[in-house]
């Protein structure tokens, strides 16, 4: 997203320099309250909170946080960074299955389809989420929009396999491109874009389905933008949305959408069941995931995009969806 943008272009070519193989990190997790002001506040809306941290590490390459997965049985998360890089964790959890950390931390890069690591000088690294579709990411990214996928095999290595693009999407602004993305089936993938609008004012968005992109349009509500979706067992989306002001900073809410309503045509809308704003722990959430527990609940994972600027933080929060 283009808030905050403030790294220098020398000092980002050198960082991504250093970071051409896989390199394991230190992170660093710090407990956070849901709201400062009222340590027993434990749910917001439909979600119950079950433990966040805010992340640092020493190396300049982490932050930048706007696409995430969680594996199905929520042991460990993959995410994809503004500067082109996968970055993978273990999640740590207390006796009470509150989050309270990461391990076995590491960074490496995006590559293209020649297997090179996508790079600032050719405006391929800005990636802005990510999705699972069984034995494959799909990834979407910004300045040259497009969507590529990888086999999560081997991360590492892992050239893009180039899907089509969805038309109209070379329209977008720079940095309004897709930004929610999600697989709804096998090759059936949901991509809606931050700024791209429609006749009507609200934001364009594809379904791609038998190999091919048709389109729809995602309800738009004044100064929101929905920034990542993930798929609940019984097929509706939960989708984060973030609202911005120099004066206010950010806030943000969780729509649920019926997966019923998704088809193409279709203008794609459903009810907030959860608000966050100050006091009540907020910050530039792009990623969002979803995993089933042991306990058979759904959990539901928010990572925050930093922008590499001492303005943000990493915040990566875990909770529990709340069904009455």
């Amino acid at each position: 997203m283009r808030v905050h943008r403030l790294l220098a272009m020398a000092g980002l070519l050198v960082a991504l320099a250093g970071a051409a193989q896989a390199e394991p990190i230190a992170v660093t997790s710090t407990a956070l309250p849901l709201n400062r002001d009222n340590l027993i506040q434990l749910r917001v809306g439909a979600l119950r909170y079950v433990g966040g941290v805010e992340l640092t590490s020493p190396n300049a390459n982490f932050g930048g946080l706007s696409g995430l997965s969680v594996t199905p049985d929520g042991q460990s998360i993959t995410a994809v960074s503004d500067r082109g890089l996968w970055f993978t964790a273990g999640l740590q959890r207390d006796a009470q299955g509150e989050l309270t950390g990461v391990a076995d931390a590491a960074l490496f890069p995006i590559r293209d389809r020649d297997g090179d690591p996508v790079a600032i000088r050719t405006q391929t690294h800005d990636a802005e989420s990510l999705a699972r579709d069984g034995d494959r990411f799909v990834v979407s990214f910004e300045r040259r929009h497009r969507l590529w996928r990888y086999d999560p095999a081997n991360l590492e290595t892992a050239r893009a396999e180039v899907l089509p693009t969805p038309l109209g999407l070379s329209n977008a602004p720079v940095n309004g491109g897709v930004e929610a993305l999600a697989v709804l089936g096998p090759d059936r993938y949901l991509a809606v874009a931050e700024e791209l609008e429609t006749a009507d004012g609200n934001l364009r968005g594809w379904l791609f389905a038998d190999g091919a992109w048709q389109e729809l349009a995602y309800e738009q509500q004044p100064g929101w933008k929905p920034t990542d979706f993930t798929v609940l067992p019984d097929g509706d989306l939960l989708v984060t949305e973030r609202h911005f002001t120099r004066m206010g900073g950010f806030t943000a809410q969780i729509r649920r959408i019926p997966g019923a309503s998704i088809a193409a045509g279709a203008l794609l809308k459903g009810k907030v069941i959860a608000e966050f704003a100050a006091p009540v722990l907020t910050d530039n959430f792009e990623g969002l995931a979803s995993f089933r527990g042991a306990d058979g609940r759904i959990y539901v994972l928010i990572v925050s995009d930093n922008n590499f600027t001492v303005l943000q933080r990493t915040v990566l929060l875990q909770f529990r969806l709340e069904e009455d």
